[in-house]
């Protein structure tokens, strides 16, 4: 149904959406599964150093990561026009800015500040700063609707 316009409400409200995901940004903080040397920012390496007898097993067969994998996966294909990105939970320098920025002016300091100590929990997965659901306890298609209902909230609620 068009407005007198000519123009479809419909289609706007849907592509405020579209621009609300495309300017969003889902972290998924990895689970601590190895120590490692070296890497960047997700921790990607090939020599897991072993802290619990796993000398040899490669990182991705350990059951967390592949929870990851699945979740990461399915937002990237469900969610194309929304940055969505792994981190390492020892990014520290990268997860308290990132989440302090975005709920600051939402939640005040103090809350952010709690926020972004929260943020660098292993498993967290967060939606412009707010955590959303935590792995691996939480399902795939699960962690889809708490990052879909959370892009569809507006940016100023906390």
């Amino acid at each position: 149904m068009s407005s007198p316009g000519g123009s479809d409400p419909t289609r706007h409200a849907a592509t405020a959406r579209a621009a609300s995901a495309a300017d969003s940004r889902v972290v998924i903080v990895r689970p601590w599964t190895d120590a490692h040397g070296g890497g960047c920012c997700s921790g990607d390496t090939r020599d897991p150093v072993a802290l619990d007898r796993r000398a040899g097993t490669p990182v991705s067969h350990h059951p967390a990561a592949h929870r990851v994998g699945e979740c990461y996966q399915l937002l990237r294909h469900e969610l194309p026009g929304t940055d969505v990105q792994i981190a390492s939970p020892g990014n520290s320098a990268y997860l308290l800015p990132h989440v302090y920025r975005h709920l600051r002016p939402a939640v005040g300091r103090l809350r952010a500040l709690w926020a972004a100590v929260q943020g660098t929990r292993a498993g967290a997965v967060l939606v412009d700063g707010r955590q959303v659901a935590l792995l691996p306890d939480t399902e795939p298609h699960a962690v889809l609707a708490a990052v879909t209902a959370a892009l569809r909230r507006p940016p100023t609620a906390g």
